[in-house]
């Protein structure tokens, strides 16, 4: 039998589970196992210009399957079973990308777009609508017989745009999940976060963010975090991806291990946000740094503006082109609330009053969204204040974000097993009803949103994967994004204990 017509029989599922079936499965794995791949048709190839290939390369290394290739050239592309090309022909259009199928050719599409996003985003709709699923950082799904779904291809042809500018996930390295062991203390040289950063693009995110600890004042330890931070930064960049670093600024309320720019409440806070800074700015290139104020904390509002103030001076002046953003976190109990300048508001919304060029990111926890009830969550029967703040700037065009979670790490649900698919539905919740209430009054919607990450166990990598998703492409239900995660039901063909074409784990 020829290989076009051995693809072709593959293709039909047309070779059964007899002797002859079982003979020839286990003849051609015998020799794709023996080859390496070599003298084997591919089953997917991907032809992109050469500029982008490094970056194509480990987007299919990081998938466990044989039978990926990248080509700068369309010579070997036309081996593959499936083919992708790729055209940067979209430069007016960021983040944006197309996927056309090649007239004639039911196994080959082309991926338009205009930047390093916009390719990775398209050659992850290809696969996906042959089947693969990108669900969790470390477990992608493979099909055993990847084949075009004729219900995704039927969609193809359509210009996707990104709903909002920022999307992304916050990685909260403070806890001893696994995002804490990638990018703050990698031991296997980095590769398990840039797994991550592949897995975010992947799922169309375009920001990702992690928080510093304090073993960095360690003059050692900061020498080996600088080195690994810089290549993970320079890999992070290298797919499109902007990078923040969250840090705390009173070392009073730092409540577990965050960097903090201020341990001593009683000496002048300047010259020790003049030491501090420093450290974790020069060499290592972020774009955004967060400004924290950990919990249950309260300092005069007088003080604490004029603080945050000075930090945005000196963090502007060591790196002009980074954004800094702030925490409007949560906590509603007496000692929380201030009064200032004729307003009674929770201790972290006096953030309000410091440097405009501060962006806010309001904060809401656990599973509750901005409308309904909070049950009680750090002493709130609501998150209305945090609402109608998001929504006043929103009406006044200034910049702000929205920072809920897809997890809550201690004692609350990720203690025992269970599964809370209610975080999709009440972030859904909360991106509908502002939305709705921005077009009602006739203000620009929201733009920014940031997923507070506490780890992946109990399915919470679908709640990340799907709401970064959701970010770019707002669902029109959780139904509807469930069913985006769950892979086609595919029968497979089955010689023996094998499976064709042969499987197996890349590092």
């Amino acid at each position: 039998m020829s290989a076009g017509a051995a693809d072709a029989t593959w293709r039909s599922g047309a070779w059964g589970h007899g002797a002859w079936g079982t003979w020839a499965c286990a003849a051609l794995a015998a020799v794709a196992l023996a080859a390496c791949g070599d003298g084997v048709r591919p089953t997917v190839v991907i032809a992109a210009p050469a500029e982008l290939t490094a970056g194509l390369e480990e987007f299919v290394e990081f998938i466990p399957a044989r039978g990926l290739e990248v080509t700068d050239g369309e010579a070997r592309a036309s081996r593959g079973l499936y083919r992708i090309d790729v055209a940067l022909d979209l430069p007016d259009c960021a983040e944006c990308y197309r996927v056309e199928p090649v007239p004639g050719d039911a196994g080959a599409w082309v991926v338009h777009a205009g930047d390093v996003l916009g390719v990775h985003y398209g050659v992850a709709e290809v696969f996906e609508l042959l089947g693969y699923r990108f669900r969790h950082p470390f477990a992608t799904y493979v099909p055993a017989r990847p084949r075009p779904d004729p219900a995704a291809v039927a969609r193809l042809g359509q210009l996707h745009r990104p709903a909002m500018t920022e999307r992304g996930l916050h990685l909260h390295t403070l806890h001893p999940t696994e995002a804490e062991y990638a990018v703050w203390e990698p031991t296997d040289g980095g590769v398990k976060a840039r797994r991550i950063f592949d897995w975010i693009v992947k799922n169309r995110g375009n920001f990702v963010q992690w928080v510093g600890l304090d073993d960095i004042l360690d003059d050692e330890r900061r020498a080996a975090w600088r080195a690994d931070t810089g290549a993970l930064l320079a890999a992070a960049h290298a797919r499109g991806l902007r990078v923040g670093l969250g840090l705390q600024i009173f070392g009073a309320s730092s409540l577990q291990l965050g960097f903090d720019l201020i341990d001593d409440e009683d000496a002048p806070a300047e010259p020790q946000i003049a030491a501090r800074l420093p450290l974790i700015v020069d060499g290592v290139p972020f774009d955004t740094y967060e400004l924290s104020f950990g919990e249950f904390f309260g300092a005069d509002p007088d003080a604490f503006v004029q603080t945050v103030d000075l930090v945005y001076r000196q963090l502007h002046a060591l790196a002009p082109a980074a954004d800094v953003t702030a925490v409007i976190h949560v906590g509603d109990s007496p000692d929380q609330r201030v009064t200032y300048r004729g307003e009674n508001l929770i201790y972290y919304f006096l953030v309000k009053f410091a440097d405009p060029r501060i962006v806010p990111q309001v904060h809401t926890v656990m599973y509750y969204n901005l409308w309904d009830d909070a049950g009680g969550a750090y002493h709130h029967a609501d998150f209305s204040e945090h609402r109608e703040f998001l929504l006043k700037r929103l009406r006044d065009g200034q910049r702000v974000q929205y920072k809920p979670e897809t997890a809550y790490w201690v004692a609350f649900d990720n203690s025992v097993p269970v599964y809370l698919p209610i975080y999709l539905l009440s972030r859904q919740l909360d991106r509908d009803r502002i939305a709705a209430t921005a077009a009602a009054a006739g203000h620009p919607p929201l733009t920014e949103e940031l997923l507070f990450s506490s780890g992946w166990e109990w399915g919470y990598w679908q709640n990340d994967a799907l709401g970064l998703r959701a970010m770019y492409a707002p669902p029109t239900s959780v139904a509807e994004q469930l069913a985006s995660s769950t892979p086609p039901i595919i029968p497979r063909w089955r010689c023996a204990s094998s499976s064709w074409p042969p499987r197996s784990t890349r590092a």
